[in-house]
């Protein structure tokens, strides 16, 4: 054992106050150094894209509650005639349509943890199809 993992060896057992036998070291990895200021920045525009590849969830349900309505309901004149409340479940059906649709089209494309950490290093995140 060389002088090096004993001086670890006995660090570890004195932060944990027990007899360690043996400790490996398997640490070949990179390293960056940043600051909090960057790692929040980057963590909540991660968030911020998140919270965009789900926005498409309101317009959906929205559409399908619509929908079900108008298959299912048998309109009544309740205030007004119920060929305008069926016209009006139709109009939200159709607005509610086009605003999924839209944010179908603005969808961003999925990334990845490493697109995060390359953002962290302040690389530009390689595009993916």
């Amino acid at each position: 054992m060389s002088k090096k993992e004993t001086t670890l060896e006995q660090a570890i057992a004195n932060q944990f106050q027990t007899d360690i036998k043996n400790v490996d070291v398997n640490v070949s990895s990179g390293m960056f150094l940043t600051t909090e200021d960057k790692v929040k920045l980057c963590l909540e525009e991660h968030v911020k894209y998140l919270e965009k590849r789900r926005e498409w969830l309101t317009p959906f349900g929205l559409l399908l509650t619509l929908l079900a309505a108008l298959l299912t309901a048998s309109f009544k004149d309740i205030g007004l005639s119920a060929s305008v409340w069926q016209a009006l479940f139709i109009l939200g059906a159709i607005g509610s349509g086009i605003w999924l649709l839209k944010s179908l089209l603005q969808l961003p494309k999925a990334k990845t943890v490493e697109d995060v950490v390359r953002e962290m290093k302040g690389r530009k995140t390689a595009s993916k199809t």
